[in-house]
């Protein structure tokens, strides 16, 4: 199985670096950048399976970057990491960009590990059943062949 890659987008350098920090001996492939118009660059070049943002960006904020994200690989997971956290953007998160899960700033360095390692197993789960779909139908699909051909 290949390494799972995070993308973290936040303005903040301290918090980007913090986050990498807590990550660095998890074993993932940690991508940063500083806004959603960088990170939407990642995601397009980069096959990404989680991404961290912050809400308040200039230029795009965050909810609208992971609207982006959804759009372009919907099946990656996102996280929405904020300072600034009330019931309207945690919606609008939920709604538009579909978030996993909404985390507030100052976190908890275990607790959001733990939501990064459950997220991440999802991620694989998913990719796992549906590499098993696939597997599926391709051999129904080789059934009905020698069935037809037995017949």
């Amino acid at each position: 199985m290949k390494q799972n890659t995070i993308l973290i987008v936040d303005d903040e350098e301290n918090i980007r670096k913090s986050l990498e920090r807590l990550l660095e001996n998890e074993g993932y492939r940690i991508f940063l950048a500083d806004s959603g118009f960088k990170g939407l660059e990642t995601i397009r070049r980069e096959d990404i399976h989680l991404v961290i943002s912050d809400h308040r960006m200039p230029g795009m904020d965050g909810i609208e970057f992971l609207n982006e994200v959804k759009k372009i690989v919907p099946e990656t997971i996102r996280i929405m990491l904020t300072g600034y956290a009330d019931l309207e953007i945690a919606t609008k998160a939920i709604n538009k960009g579909e978030v996993y899960r909404f985390i507030t700033k100052p976190w908890n360095n275990t607790d959001l590990l733990n939501t990064i390692k459950q997220s991440i197993e999802y991620y694989n789960l998913h990719k796992e059943l549906d590499r098993l779909n696939k597997l599926i139908l391709s051999q129904n699909t080789e059934l009905k062949e020698w069935n037809s051909k037995l017949e």
